[in-house]
């Protein structure tokens, strides 16, 4: 469901309405099953993977968390206990980021890593190994390094570990910047999912005017400007030197107004 679909267009006026409508205390789980459904859209059978992924990271952040200033005392006054938790703390943050990292490997390099063995072995004279096909999850790095760096941000101490797990599975899987990014800041987005928002027309209004220019961008600039330079790539030897060189400068002004479009409509649903 790309934010230029025709069900988008449906899907993001049902789900700003329900949102109003509905009591503050169910928002949030209204928007998280929104944003599950956005993801279905493009590929059910690995919301498993996005869920396992959110509950990993949330169970080792409460883990991590700094602790209360009571039990904070207590450590102060045993420093052998305090370095034994911190060692602990560690370990539990090194496994939590082995498991993610390790699971972006395997779904994004586990191919592209064989067929480059393959590559040696074939050269050295030895068997090679089966070829493997993995079909990628959606939205994979983004979600991945966005908890990454919700964990390293809780080890830290940059601020707690979210307790409510609606908040931070929301945080995790928010439709607006779910499957292109930008990689949000733990504490940049959570406290946000905390406050009670009223409806605001000029808000709304600004969120619309940002959405319409990104469409504008992506639709106008970007998709015309992808027509010219496909052409040209894809059939090289046929244009002369003044149409390569424009294809190319096409090419620089299409990817910008692609993200730049993009970035503008998440925003704009977002706000």
């Amino acid at each position: 469901m790309a934010f230029n679909s025709f069900k988008y267009l449906i899907f993001f006026p049902i789900v700003l309405l329900c949102y109003y409508v509905m009591p503050h205390r169910m928002r949030n789980p209204w928007l998280l099953i929104a944003s599950y459904f956005f993801y279905a859209c493009y590929s059910i059978k690995y919301i498993g993977i996005l869920l396992i992924a959110t509950v990993i990271t949330y169970l080792a952040a409460l883990v991590i968390s700094p602790c209360d200033h009571e039990t904070e005392k207590s450590r102060k006054s045993n420093g052998g206990g305090r370095s034994e938790q911190t060692l602990n703390n560690k370990t539990v943050l090194i496994i939590s980021l082995v498991f993610m990292i390790g699971m972006l490997f395997v779904f994004k390099y586990t191919g592209f890593t064989i067929r480059n063995i393959n590559k040696l072995l074939h050269i050295i004279g030895f068997k090679e190994l089966a070829a493997v096909s993995i079909v990628m999850p959606v939205g994979i790095s983004f979600f991945t390094f966005q908890t990454v760096g919700y964990l390293v941000d809780v080890y830290n101490g940059k601020y707690a570990a979210e307790r409510n797990f609606i908040n931070y599975a929301l945080f995790v899987s928010f439709f607006p910047q779910l499957l292109s990014g930008p990689i949000g800041r733990g504490g940049d987005l959570l406290p946000q999912y905390k406050k009670i928002r009223k409806f605001d027309l000029d808000n709304i209004i600004n969120g619309g005017l940002s959405f319409l220019w990104g469409l504008f961008l992506k639709l106008v600039i970007s998709d015309r400007a992808a027509l010219l330079v496909n052409t040209v790539y894809d059939d090289f030897h046929s244009y002369t030197g003044m149409a390569i060189i424009l294809a190319t400068v096409l090419y620089g002004l299409q990817l910008y107004t692609d993200f730049q479009g993009y970035s503008l409509m998440a925003a704009g649903s977002g706000e």
